[in-house]
């Protein structure tokens, strides 16, 4: 059977994957191709990633529960576990529960505050990471090369009474914001209204009520840039990884950058927020 690392570049869009040399992923896991997600902001896109579905292909002339069904059984074969079938996500339609039946540990890492552990995403981990911020993609990977080595020195985190124990398999589930905004950017405008009420005190201050073109552009360079920050830093985790990993990187969702007079992601359709990189693979040594 296989270890899972699930890498979530949070609000990553296609083209800002797309034009990014990625040398690490594509060595260790292969080439990225556009897929579209199954919804436009953070916490309903993870509660569907949780669900067993990753972003879908768009296939004309299917049907959506054979689709459903057929990413089901799939999971058995990224694993390569005879034993996980579309029957074992239900009745919950869940992917945690059906790893930990497995024998599975199984630990989340995340960067966004929509999903802290206190959210349903959170709820059937057994440990759950929050950093609370969008720039700490080197101390995520540290915590993920720190939690691979623990495993692989059989340095188990259950009971001895625990049926897992035995098992040493892990799934990690790691959601990364340097992609989301401000995207590792640190002089951008202040805008009224951005930040919600946390920045009340700033919104009497007055500010701009929309970006300048130069700043779009500056924030979908900026997210680029992070997709090259984080391919830097997976490279130990993909060293570190045992042969008998399988790694999904994906996006939850797309940002705008003022197409269409659209910025950022969430209650806006359109198809730069649903059209996402995908890729997937067991390590390639």
């Amino acid at each position: 059977m296989n270890h899972l690392i699930w890498i979530v570049l949070d609000s990553c869009r296609w083209d800002s994957y797309d034009v990014v040399n990625t040398p690490n992923i594509d060595k260790y896991v292969g080439r990225v191709e556009p897929r579209y997600t199954y919804d436009s902001w953070t916490y309903p896109a993870h509660l569907n990633f949780l669900a067993g579905l990753v972003p879908h292909k768009n296939l004309p002339y299917q049907f959506a529960s054979r689709q459903y069904k057929e990413e089901m059984k799939k999971w058995g074969e990224r694993l390569d576990c005879d034993e996980l079938r579309a029957s074992s996500f239900l009745p919950r339609f869940s992917l945690v529960p059906a790893l930990k039946e497995l024998g599975y540990f199984t630990k989340g890492i995340v960067s966004l505050p929509c999903l802290n552990h206190k959210t349903l995403v959170a709820q059937d981990f057994d440990e759950w990471e929050m950093m609370n911020r969008c720039d700490l993609v080197w101390d995520i990977t540290g915590m993920m090369e720190f939690d691979i080595s623990y495993f692989k020195q059989g340095m188990y985190r259950f009971s001895p009474w625990d049926s897992r124990a035995s098992s040493h398999l892990f799934f990690l589930f790691i959601n990364i914001g340097n992609t989301h905004y401000p995207y590792g950017l640190r002089d951008l405008p202040y805008i009224s209204g951005l930040h919600g009420t946390l920045e009340e005190e700033k919104k009497q201050q007055g500010g701009k009520e929309w970006f300048e073109e130069e700043d779009f552009q500056r924030m979908h360079r900026a997210q680029c840039d992070q997709v090259r920050v984080i391919d830097e830093a997976l490279g130990a985790i993909f060293g570190a990884c045992p042969e008998n990993t399988y790694f999904i990187v994906c996006a939850d969702h797309g940002e705008l950058f003022g197409e269409s007079n659209y910025f950022g992601h969430g209650p806006i359709f359109h198809e730069a927020l649903f059209k996402v990189p995908f890729v997937e693979g067991r390590i390639r040594k």
